[in-house]
């Protein structure tokens, strides 16, 4: 895949009703140059599927397949070679978040369930703008620190995704600290439909309630997506309580050696391509 197949991944998206804008695709084929794959059959392109690679742990993303094209082997042929390709880079381990329609393909190529995740949406209600001392916005200083925490909780070397993150133009990132030292983290990033929020790490309960409260204020009024861990009482919490309801749930599941983040400290996820 190449710039040039970005218009072919937009069409897939939308038709799929999924929430990524042209700067996401821009940005997985900057993280992942020779990573990312169109399926052609009879010289009609048909499909596309992305992976990622943070040491040993591969991720796969954006796997789409034409509707029309459906059922005929071109999800699975996308997706061995993904798989393929990752295991050619070293990767032990191999993560993706699931729909429903895809979750049957997984599983047949050696995938298996890790935990579910419940995709929100909705308007967030209107309130009134008011000033957290709490948090302040992540500076240059602040990443080494950001990208520490994240490592231990997450249990994946991913610090050149949440930098990439960072630097599209409309994203809010935002942490809170204890002692000089920070203690969880926020993004809020432009989408296609909606708003999105997250990732949201939090390394204590305090942390995170102030993180979703301070975007609550933020995303006040808007249209909004944000994907909790399905066990994460308080974050899910904190969505019914803010109006937004359950659009679909995905699942998270691994293939190989199994990696395990702390779902605890997972307020709310990066989105299915990102983990």
């Amino acid at each position: 895949m190449t710039a040039a197949d970005i218009p072919l991944g937009m069409r897939l998206k939308q038709e799929a009703g999924w929430n990524q804008t042209r700067e996401d695709w821009e940005r997985f084929l900057q993280l992942s140059p020779s990573g990312s794959f169109v399926a052609s059959v009879d010289g009609i392109d048909l499909g596309t599927v992305c992976t990622f690679t943070f040491d040993d742990i591969g991720w796969i993303a954006m796997m789409l397949v034409d509707s029309r094209s459906r059922g005929q082997g071109v999800g699975k042929a996308l997706m061995s070679h993904a798989i393929a390709h990752l295991e050619n880079q070293g990767v032990t381990s191999i993560r993706l978040d699931a729909t429903q329609l895809g979750r049957p393909v997984y599983l047949k190529l050696g995938f298996t369930d890790q935990f579910e995740l419940n995709r929100y949406a909705g308007s967030l209600p209107l309130v009134q703008m008011g000033f957290l001392q709490d948090v302040k916005d992540i500076t240059d200083k602040d990443w080494d620190q950001v990208i520490a925490l994240d490592t231990t909780l997450m249990s994946t070397p991913r610090g050149s995704l949440l930098k990439a993150l960072a630097a599209q133009e409309g994203t809010i990132t935002v942490m809170v600290q204890n002692h000089g030292q920070v203690t969880g983290f926020l993004f809020i990033r432009p989408g296609a439909n909606a708003t999105f929020i997250g990732p949201c790490v939090a390394a204590t309960p305090e942390a995170g309630h102030t993180l979703l409260g301070w975007a609550m204020m933020v995303c006040s009024g808007q249209e909004v997506i944000i994907d909790i861990p399905a066990s994460h009482y308080h974050a899910n919490q904190w969505a019914r309580s803010s109006g937004l309801s359950v659009q679909r749930p995905l699942m998270r599941m691994c293939r190989g050696k199994d990696v395990r983040e702390n779902v605890s400290t997972l307020w709310a996820s990066s989105g299915p391509e990102k983990g």
